[in-house]
């Protein structure tokens, strides 16, 4: 294989380009990397490269519903609705619920 063989693209500068790109290095490849933005500044920058174990499982979780009321009255808690609001975030809050029950958990744990 000649020098100009071993030469490689790789298109976008997010965590699958960087890691693409560092991995075909090791292997002996000039790697040039392209993208239009800063390296790391779109895609990877909310996760901060990470790959967290726990976003396997959903953000619903069983118990959870008995919570709700007291979240809802406290000013500083974790769950905030504007009662005007209420008739058209029902459905989605019913099936966020329902994705807390234990078969659903490991329904979807499995599946990720």
């Amino acid at each position: 294989m000649s020098a100009e063989d071993k030469r490689v693209a790789v298109i976008g500068a997010g965590i699958i380009g960087a890691c693409s790109a560092a991995y075909l290095q090791r292997a002996g490849f000039e790697v040039m990397i392209f993208d239009r933005n800063e390296p790391g500044s779109q895609t990877s920058y909310g996760n901060a490269g990470s790959l967290s174990p726990s976003a396997i499982l959903p953000v619903s979780m069983p118990g959870m519903v008995k919570n709700v009321p007291a979240w809802l009255l406290d000013r500083e808690g974790p769950l905030r609705l504007r009662w005007w609001y209420a008739p058209i975030a029902l459905p989605w809050l019913v099936r966020f619920l329902r994705f807390g029950k234990p078969e659903e958990v490991r329904r979807i744990a499995r599946a990720m």
